[in-house]
């Protein structure tokens, strides 16, 4: 299966990515930064870098990853340590979420 993975050096994308591309998944990870592409490539994923609420920026990567699946695990949930104010910490993981659902 060919998988496109937002967020692949967040929390959860470093435990992700590993357990997909040992499961013999095509992976393309995306990240915000370009620093350390090398993470991405270390758990067997394609890096792509590339704002996630950024439309324009990730339309042409995912067209060229052709994925079978999106999985939006970008938003900072790192940056859950406590539940105040949650909803605006979720906001951004949900924009992704709806955005990305109407675009396919």
């Amino acid at each position: 299966m060919r998988i496109f993975a937002a967020g692949a050096t967040g929390a959860l994308g470093r435990q992700l990515l590993p357990k997909l591309t040992a499961a013999g998944h095509s992976v393309w990870g995306m990240k915000r930064s370009p620093a350390k592409p090398g993470l991405v490539r270390a758990a067997g994923a394609t890096p792509v870098i590339a704002d996630a609420l950024d439309q324009n920026a990730i339309l042409a990567p995912v067209a060229d990853a052709a994925p079978d699946v999106i999985g939006p695990r970008a938003g900072g949930a790192s940056s859950f340590a406590s539940l105040r104010r949650f909803d605006r910490k979720l906001a951004r993981t949900n924009r992704l979420r709806t955005e990305g659902r109407a675009t396919c």
